[in-house]
């Protein structure tokens, strides 16, 4: 929810599965958030 305030967006397609979610930087590019 962090990411998301400061302007990252959830990417459509996802690859974490319940591990972590893959954004997207305000530019595009993606990144993942790796849960515990």
């Amino acid at each position: 929810e962090r990411a998301l305030s400061l302007g990252a967006a959830k990417a459509k397609a996802q690859f974490m599965g319940d591990h972590g979610m893959t954004l997207l930087d305000p530019d595009g590019h993606p990144f993942c958030l790796v849960t515990g």
